[in-house]
């Protein structure tokens, strides 16, 4: 019988983590397979005890890191998975809550393609909280940009395009016997900055690993209403960008960086700006995605010139 472990990180956000812990235990279990659960309390003591205790019924091992860094956290994670003898490792994060049926239908998409690391689709929920105007348009452009996204996976899975995709680990499964054959982990060294998630993606492709997306296996992420200010957007665009250049461009010339750099920052802020100008007409999706354009074009910049992005060392959330 397989034996697949969902693992999440976690630290600050007990009520959160409740609740993702209580999607968890009601999870359809895969014929032929057992599921154990995995928390990580990225923090030097565990203090998460008393929530784990309201589900006594459920086999679940909780563990502590330390070290400051999303990717250490997930690493050990995966040494702890590893250590339990999985055959499979699957990744959510816990501000979010899985569909009942979203590790069986991940675990049968990833056994009927043969793939070594799949990813699902997230969706975004708004939080249980009364939204003020500008909110509610933030939250309407983030469901757009999903809707969007979740359309243009489905073209590349027909192409056969998801082979290439990178695949975050907030909807994540990995069959463990490719990690005991190359030893891929994420890379400590981005920090608190993040990223690790899409260059554990491009490492695995690299070492030959079949990837691809399963549409069908969702999980919601609850958007707490901190980032649904339009300060939250852009700055997200910045450091997500500042991230993606420090493992995307670590190979290419100064010269490279430059030309490219200037060429995209110029054309994110125009895309930016007439987005900004077209609210009357896009309303959230307007507002949303001209943010994130101006963001992510200061961000290249910022990435450029060296700076790096700590967004893992602020909590949202409760």
């Amino acid at each position: 019988m397989e034996r697949i472990v969902i693992a999440m990180c976690t630290l600050g956000r007990p009520q959160m983590l409740r609740a993702a812990l209580a999607s968890l235990v009601r999870q359809e279990v895969p014929e032929g397979t057992r599921i154990h659960l995995l928390v990580v309390e990225n923090a030097p003591e565990l203090s998460i005890a008393p929530i784990l205790a309201g589900f006594r019924e459920t086999s679940i091992t909780a563990e502590t890191e330390p070290r400051r860094g999303i990717a250490n956290a997930r690493n050990r994670a995966l040494d702890c998975a590893l250590g339990m003898g999985a055959d499979w490792i699957a990744f959510i994060d816990d501000d979010e809550e899985a569909a009942p049926d979203w590790i069986a239908r991940l675990h049968a998409g990833a056994v009927a393609r043969r793939l070594d690391l799949c990813g699902g689709i997230v969706w975004p929920k708004p939080p249980g909280q009364p939204l003020t105007m500008t909110e509610q348009m933030v939250m309407s452009g983030l469901r757009f940009r999903g809707a969007r996204g979740h359309r243009r996976h489905l073209r590349r899975i027909a192409r056969g395009g998801d082979a290439r995709d990178l695949y975050a680990t907030s909807n994540w499964l990995c069959r463990a016997e490719k990690l005991r054959e190359t030893g891929l982990r994420f890379n400590e060294a981005l920090g608190t900055g993040g990223g690790e998630d899409m260059q554990f993606s491009r490492d695995a492709i690299a070492q030959g690993w079949k990837l691809g997306r399963i549409a069908d296996a969702h999980v919601e992420e609850t958007i707490p209403k901190a980032r649904l200010a339009p300060s939250y957007i852009f700055q997200r665009a910045r450091d997500a960008e500042r991230s993606h250049f420090q493992v995307g461009f670590i190979h290419a010339s100064r010269g490279h960086h430059a030309r490219r750099t200037a060429v995209y920052a110029l054309g994110k802020w125009l895309r930016g700006l007439l987005n900004l100008a077209a609210i009357p007409v896009l309303g959230g999706r307007g507002l949303v995605e001209g943010l994130s354009a101006l963001g992510a074009g200061l961000g290249r910049i910022e990435g450029f010139l060296g700076r790096k992005s700590e967004r893992y060392l602020r909590v949202d959330g409760n």
